[in-house]
């Protein structure tokens, strides 16, 4: 799962059991403070956390007489950004492709950036992705302990600052098999990318005002176009003013002339009635 998220964003859990054809196995998943965990028979379960801060997820594997059990933290925050990291090609050759390396890289170069950017290193989590060409997501949170506005400016300047070290490739770790590994900006995702739970709400909202907007103009449109006739009249207004006539037995051409065999059958209606 990913160390950091956005509230009210899906995530997905992923248990990874060996092996992993393994038929009839049972997870059992314990989120947060809930005591009653949640069963399936898959291997991954999608969810969403609607408070911020740190979330225990504990899964549970259980296939006959066998039983696993882990546990991460996720931080659950409502507002973040995420640069694309990418590294020199000798490190393609030596990643076995396994989460404990991706783990280790991750905090080697989580270090290196807090050192040189002067940048406080619980503000900063790097995320390897598995396979390859390696890639990784380096997550900048903002300090809750500054108010809104101080929170904002401070994290541009956190990313002015580590933005600067990856292109001056100033970042980078020496591997045990002799090779030097630079860390520098992915060329793709030179813009940072902020995320957060309350983008996707906001959009929703919008989009909801501009189509109550745009159905209400035309309402009002086919409104005018029935009160206001303009000669020559509409066939759509004549067909319903003949209606309304027939209903009503009130003969009104005052604000649209109706043409004359219309009009006889106005008057016989109006003569029926009178008799009546």
């Amino acid at each position: 799962v990913l160390p950091v998220i956005g509230r009210n964003q899906d995530v997905n859990l992923t248990a990874v059991t060996l092996p992993r054809n393994s038929n009839f196995t049972l997870f059992y998943w314990w989120i947060g403070n809930n005591l009653q965990p949640r069963l399936s028979l898959e291997s991954f379960l999608v969810t969403s956390f609607t408070e911020i801060g740190e979330v225990r997820v504990t899964v549970q594997a259980s296939h006959g007489s066998s039983m696993l059990q882990d546990s991460k933290v996720i931080q659950v925050l409502d507002h973040f950004q995420v640069l694309r990291l990418r590294f020199s090609e000798y490190l393609d050759l030596y990643n076995p492709n396994i989460p404990a390396w991706r783990e280790d890289i991750a905090h080697v170069v989580t270090r290196r950036i807090a050192k040189e950017t002067n940048i406080p290193e619980e503000s900063l989590v790097t995320v390897l992705r598995p396979g390859l060409p390696t890639i990784a997501d380096l997550y900048v949170l903002q300090s809750l302990n500054h108010p809104k506005r101080k929170r904002t400016v401070s994290s541009i300047k956190r990313i002015a600052a580590i933005k600067q070290s990856l292109e001056a490739q100033n970042i980078s770790f020496f591997l045990r098999e002799g090779h030097w590994i630079f860390v520098t900006l992915d060329s793709s995702d030179s813009d940072s990318h902020t995320l957060g739970g309350g983008g996707g709400y906001w959009a929703i909202v919008a989009l909801f005002v501009i189509s109550l907007v745009v159905v209400g103009a035309i309402i009002l449109y086919k409104f005018k176009r029935l009160v206001v006739c303009n000669f020559p009249c509409d066939p759509f207004w004549e067909r319903a003013k003949l209606v309304q006539l027939q209903s009503s037995f009130i003969a009104d051409g005052s604000q649209c002339p109706v043409p004359g065999h219309l009009t006889g059958v106005v008057l016989s209606i109006k003569s029926r009635e009178m008799r009546s």
